[in-house]
């Protein structure tokens, strides 16, 4: 039997166990997932999407920004690799061209709450192209003034004077890729970062009132250790940052090319990662931080706990977030826009995404319509992920339906879930265990209506350990 350690209680699981529930799953950043989306879903959908949000609805606006000056091979993300700054201007004015649309077709409706840039590497861009771009957004649309404000940065590429000036322009929250402490590990992935780095950036952004500092870290990516692994996660620990997010690392270099670079007898063993994942759950949650769900940690006093606690908490594409009533509006290549009724999702490829802003002003590649089954399965599943508990009533009360009914065939896979250890019943609904909490995407996976489909020739979905 092997020895989990989840806060203050060791729970016993076998291998037996662990084959049972390590199989390929949704992430759930959204639901329906995107490998459901199509090309059906044209700009004229996304146009009247906009058109439709009502006046008083709070927004958070997303803005992707692909470039990166050399590959990270583990990355998941849609980049563009170059060192051609001149294409950061070029960009930069599509952008503006596409907020402006964007704001045109909203007509002044809507507020926003959040803004986060993702990439890529947004600190991609100089002083004044960062400048540049947040007026941009601020000239448009109405920001609340106590929004959150982040975005992701690559401490070894990220300089004093773009945190002085991302400061200066209100960014209170930051997201450090940091991966991997190790040298070795590094130099197999090709980035490089140091913990030096690391922590001088952490200290400069508390000291220019930064109010959240999240730091990334992968297991599973080659030649880590338990050993090497654990120094990684007792360094984090010493910098002290308010989330941590501890992602797993999907091995699947035909959907990412830049993953062929990674040697795959190099790749930890599925018993090694397993160990690597809860040595590092054990460690942050004796050093304090809340074991969220997924892959994301907080300690007590973070925005994303309590968000956890008062039941506001969410996710979209960007992982879990803290306003639950937000539509998200996405601009820039590959940017994903989130309605109530629809996704829609920007084009992937750079020249494509601008010849299309250029033309009409929207750039939208593909997308889903959401149905009224969507909408409950959504409901149902997110419940489960953000609240780690499930109530039937209010669900019943939501949609005017009778749960055991229409969820009959989920219902029956529970009494596993609970001999298991992973969820409590009563007649009222469930709530998931602390080892639950390792494996809530396989008891929401449960409610995917989606999963029956026939396999694709190649997983699509990582591994849920």
């Amino acid at each position: 039997m092997i020895p989990f350690e989840l806060g203050n209680e060791t729970v016993y699981i076998s291998k037996e166990f662990l084959d049972r529930y390590n199989r390929q799953g949704p992430r759930y950043t959204s639901y329906p997932t995107a490998p459901e989306w199509s090309t059906d879903v044209t700009a004229e959908d996304h146009a009247r999407s906009l058109s439709e949000i009502n006046s008083d609805q709070k927004l958070t606006f997303y803005t992707h920004i692909p470039f990166c000056e050399q590959p990270c091979y583990f990355c998941g993300c849609n980049t563009v690799i170059t060192q051609k700054r001149g294409l950061a201007d070029i960009y930069l004015d599509y952008l503006e061209k596409e907020i402006e649309s964007v704001s045109g077709k909203l007509n002044g409706r809507g507020q926003i709450v959040q803004i986060e840039w993702g990439g890529g590497t947004p600190t991609y861009f100089n002083p004044a192209q960062i400048a540049r771009l947040f007026r941009a957004i601020k000239k448009q649309f109405t920001i609340d003034k106590s929004a959150e404000i982040s975005l992701e940065v690559h401490p070894n590429v990220t300089t004093d004077e773009q945190i002085e000036t991302l400061a200066g322009l209100g960014f209170n929250r930051i997201s450090m890729g940091v991966q991997d402490f190790n040298p070795e590990v590094q130099r197999a992935v090709n980035r490089i970062e140091r913990s030096e780095r690391v922590e001088e950036l952490v200290r400069l952004v508390r000291a220019k009132g930064f109010r959240s500092v999240n730091l990334d870290l992968i297991y599973g990516l080659p030649l880590q250790t338990v050993e090497s692994f654990e120094k990684t996660i007792d360094a984090i620990v010493q910098i002290s940052p308010d989330r941590i997010a501890l992602f797993n690392y999907a091995h699947v270099p035909w959907l990412k090319p830049y993953q062929k670079y990674i040697k795959e007898s190099e790749l930890p063993s599925g018993e090694v990662k397993f160990d690597i994942f809860r040595m590092a759950i054990a460690k942050l949650t004796r050093a304090g931080y809340r074991f969220i769900g997924l892959d994301h940690f907080a300690k007590p006093d973070d925005e994303l706990f309590r968000a956890q606690n008062e039941r506001t908490l969410k996710r979209d594409f960007m992982g879990y977030t803290t306003h639950a009533e937000t539509v998200l509006i996405g601009v820039g290549e590959t940017a994903i826009s989130m309605f109530k009724r629809m996704y829609v999702q920007n084009e992937k490829k750079l020249v494509r995404y601008q010849e299309r802003i250029g033309v009409g002003g929207i750039a939208t590649e593909r997308g889903i319509r959401i149905s009224d089954d969507d909408i409950l399965r959504r409901t149902v599943i997110m419940n489960i992920l953000c609240h780690m508990a499930l109530d039937y009533r209010r669900i019943e009360e939501e949609f005017g339906i009778s749960f055991k009914e229409y969820f009959g065939a989920g219902l029956n896979q529970l009494p596993q879930f609970e001999e298991d250890g992973l969820i409590k019943r009563d007649s009222k609904g469930f709530t998931v265990t602390p080892l639950g909490r390792i494996f809530v995407r396989n008891i929401a996976m449960t409610f995917d209506a989606y999963l029956h489909k026939p396999k694709q020739a190649k997983p699509i979905f990582s591994r849920t350990l």
